[in-house]
């Protein structure tokens, strides 16, 4: 359980787990996500929502990370204005280690819809 001091205890987790905390975090408060939508606006930038990982499929890991990156500008603005989300922004590094875990996964990512396609395509034959 969370300490009622710290509730996101982030000096020992790895950049993936801050990541996922910051999307879970977001998502579970409606003042959060509206601060994220009025940050987006005055950046003028999409309203990028992350979709956070799951235990069940590996791969929305990937999408949580594709949808990390392509916020970086509103994760990192978004972290600048909280005051009640005390999470630590995402330093060069962080955002290079993302992309670097991304790029690995991404090709289990096309692994995995590649076969995809073939097994659809072999139930469809079958069909015929």
């Amino acid at each position: 359980m969370l300490s009622s001091q710290n509730p996101w205890p982030l000096e020992n987790q790895g950049v993936l787990a801050r990541l996922r905390i910051l999307a879970v975090g977001i998502d579970r408060s409606p003042q959060r996500r509206q601060k994220r939508k009025e940050v987006c606006h005055f950046l003028d930038l999409p309203d990028k929502i992350i979709e956070y990982d799951n235990d069940t499929r590996w791969n929305s890991t990937y999408r949580m990370l594709s949808h990390g990156l392509q916020a970086k500008v509103q994760i990192n603005k978004y972290l600048e204005l909280q005051v009640d989300l005390p999470l630590p922004s995402f330093a060069y590094n962080d955002w290079e280690r993302l992309r670097q875990i991304h790029t690995i996964l991404s090709k289990f990512n096309e692994m995995t819809l590649s076969l995809t396609r073939g097994r659809r395509l072999a139930s469809g034959s079958n069909l015929l």
